[in-house]
């Protein structure tokens, strides 16, 4: 391994543990851009985000009346935690797609993406007391 690669949590290059092809595809990335290493490294970031978002989005459903050990008493329940990181990773998701799939528009005041990523953060960001005031 070059000294300037990084490996990622799983010991992996970022973007080379996807299925380029059908990434691509879904994401209507041109095929002569597949091949791009900035590329390959975004879409891995937009798959493992969509995949973690989707399973804190199942674990808000399972979870909902989990029990934290006792050390944990007095703070967020379970499924508002997960419930708050899945919304989170939306906004993620969003920012990561910009230019890509149904997100071919700048994200911006005004449009409805904006509105979009306003309204994840509101909603993650109002069990913790905090308020979400775009500039304009």
């Amino acid at each position: 391994m070059a000294a300037n690669e990084r490996l990622n949590h799983s010991g992996l290059k970022p973007g080379v543990d996807i299925d380029m092809e059908a990434a691509g595809a879904r994401l209507r990335i041109p095929r002569d851009e597949w091949d791009n290493p900035a590329m390959q490294e975004l879409v891995g970031f937009i798959v493992r985000v969509d995949e973690l978002q989707r399973d804190l989005f199942d674990a808000v459903l399972t979870n909902a009346q989990e029990n934290l050990p006792g050390f944990l008493d007095g703070t967020h329940i379970l499924a508002a935690r997960y419930h708050t990181a899945e919304q989170l990773l939306r906004v993620l998701h969003a920012v990561l797609h910009e230019g890509l799939s149904f997100w071919e528009t700048k994200q911006e005041p005004g449009s409805a993406n904006f509105d979009y990523l306003t309204e994840k953060l509101e909603n993650a960001l109002e069990p913790y007391g905090l308020v979400v005031t775009p500039r304009e």
